[in-house]
């Protein structure tokens, strides 16, 4: 998918309000079964600030961190976000994934399987892949979302 369209992906979803934010927690369904777990398609970052922005990204499998990396990316330039990709070989292999962002002044912002399966129905069960998705938006907050696929979309 183009990352126009994975843009207006992003910000649909906030108007449907699957949105998890700092200090919000789901409140639809509780689906915390241990033995559901997804393949991480992959995480998409992208910054929709006017301004530059720095953050660490961690991607957990259950208790398990599996990776961490100091993020930058770009203000916006002539309406282009500046985004980044991340795809590693360990997730091709199913598990619990979750993510955090620590934003440059030290908030903490996460997500995990267990919350996104409190924000969804039983559906989400016959989906095979997961991918979250990072925005930092132009009121230099954060929002973590996530969606699921039947096909891996980035391999």
């Amino acid at each position: 998918m183009n990352s126009c369209s994975r843009r207006n992906m992003i910000r649909n979803l906030a108007t449907f309000g699957l949105t998890v934010s700092a200090g919000c927690s789901g409140i639809y369904h509780e689906l915390n079964e241990k033995s559901v777990s997804y393949i991480l398609d992959s995480v998409y970052l992208e910054n929709s600030n006017n301004s530059h922005t720095k953050f660490r990204l961690k991607i957990y499998n259950g208790d398990r961190l599996m990776y961490k990396d100091d993020i930058q990316l770009a203000p916006l330039k002539e309406g282009k976000a500046d985004y980044k990709t991340i795809e590693k070989p360990w997730m091709e292999k199913e598990g619990r994934y979750g993510i955090e962002v620590i934003t440059a002044e030290g908030n903490s912002i996460s997500l995990s399987l267990s919350e996104v399966l409190d924000q969804w129905d039983n559906s989400i069960h016959d989906y095979k892949y997961i991918e979250y998705s990072v925005l930092s938006r132009s009121d230099d907050t954060f929002g973590i979302y996530a969606d699921f696929y039947n096909e891996a979309r980035t391999k």
